[in-house]
């Protein structure tokens, strides 16, 4: 990682790196699952793991179960390996607020964390933690990585010291104020609300952790969040989450299973499963209103999941921040990209793959937006605004602008 000739920093191949190596992989130094996602797939909370069965997960999408009665079917338990039914095992919060984990250890390992955001352990709707997590999911859900990321410094230490020493990593990414980058200077009014919407999140999240601190914390808490948790930090910690996530669109292990056996998928769909999951999808679409007559609309037949699992079975859909990976900068021509190996089984972890040979020296790239190659130059530049910066890659500066 070192200084670029046109300023900035950038992540720089020491050695000469053939195409297809596996640069880097990494596990997240926060991740979760996207709110509308949650009734869609059933993962880790930790890890993103999926757990429970196969079937699980396509009862939750029919609605056969929910989050709250999932359990696993017996025969699952009976064959292990890549192809199996069986995903993990279903532990739940020990205080009952209904977030999942693969395993025992997963849920310990989350339990210092978990503790400081646990919604089972305030009883009024008035809560601050009520309040800040209804904010966001009103406003912006990144407000909610936000405080898992504040959660995760909290879980170590609560005095001020050992608080302002572990953000030090984060200190190291981009991180400019959300509502410079998301408004800009010409307009004024639009950086004055994401402001002041960054200033509840503040005073709602503050009020959370005081609540659910142990007394001997609270003394020590109230000056280390005088200090880390301000209007401004806020906005700096929304800013390098939306500068710098990564998100994370990892295939179903049931839309997996139906592409390697297919056979064995389509004895498993009979008529009234589909006539559930169909049923489902609509009410789904009719509360989200959804109700455009756009293909969404139309029922799933057995053709379309087995031709294309992924289009027809929801993926996890989430975002997480990888500290090293976050280093890379954009290119509209990469010479890395991103995926995540597992299958959906294994907790989460980025793998950065070279697409070419990448020669001692050479800066790597990858790319911040989605299908690129099918992009003009306005459209690749217009979906990099959020980043804050114009591309001035080979690729953008050699094609014309469209009209």
């Amino acid at each position: 990682y070192q200084r670029r000739v046109h300023g900035g920093r950038g992540l720089f191949a020491a050695v000469d790196i053939p195409a297809g190596a596996v640069l880097l992989e990494e596990s997240p130094l926060v991740a979760s699952q996207g709110l509308a996602n949650r009734a869609l797939c059933a993962v880790c909370t930790r890890c993103l793991r999926f757990v429970g069965s196969v079937r699980c997960q396509l009862d939750l999408l029919t609605e056969d179960q929910t989050l709250r009665t999932l359990s696993i079917e017996e025969t699952a338990r009976t064959v292990s390996g890549p192809g199996s039914s069986f995903l993990s095992e279903i532990v739940r919060c020990q205080w009952g607020c209904g977030e999942l984990y693969c395993s025992q250890q997963c849920r310990d390992e989350d339990q210092a964390r978990h503790r400081w955001l646990c919604v089972a352990q305030v009883s009024s709707a008035e809560a601050p933690l009520y309040r800040f997590k209804l904010h966001a999911m009103e406003t912006n859900p990144v407000f909610l990585q936000c405080g898992l990321l504040v959660a995760e410094v909290l879980s170590h230490s609560t005095d001020e010291e050992s608080l302002m020493a572990a953000m030090r990593p984060f200190l190291t990414l981009k991180h400019e104020l959300w509502w410079e980058v998301a408004a800009g200077e010409s307009d004024p009014s639009l950086s004055s609300i994401l402001r002041d919407l960054c200033a509840t999140a503040v005073e709602l999240l503050r009020g959370a952790f005081l609540e659910a601190a142990y007394c001997k914390e609270k003394e020590s808490l109230h000056g280390a969040l005088d200090r880390l948790l301000t209007v401004d930090f806020m906005g700096r910690l929304v800013g390098t989450i939306v500068q710098n996530g990564v998100s994370l669109p990892l295939e179903n292990p049931l839309a997996a299973l139906i592409r390697d056996q297919p056979e064995q998928a389509a004895n498993g769909f009979s008529e009234a499963t589909l006539k559930k999951l169909n049923a489902a999808r609509g009410r789904r679409n009719e509360g989200h209103g959804d109700d455009d007559g756009d293909e969404d609309d139309e029922d799933i037949t057995l053709d379309d999941i087995l031709e294309d699992p992924n289009s027809a079975i929801p993926e996890l859909d989430g975002s997480g921040l990888f500290l090293i990976t976050s280093m890379i900068n954009h290119s509209c021509v990469p010479n890395v990209s991103t995926s995540f190996p597992g299958r959906g089984r294994e907790p989460l972890k980025l793998n950065v793959v070279t697409n070419r040979d990448i020669r001692a020296g050479e800066e790597i790239f990858f790319s911040y937006i989605e299908d690129e190659d099918n992009l003009d130059t306005a459209e690749r530049q217009e979906s990099l605004r959020d980043y804050g910066f114009q591309c001035a890659c080979q690729r953008c500066i050699e094609e014309p602008m469209s009209e």
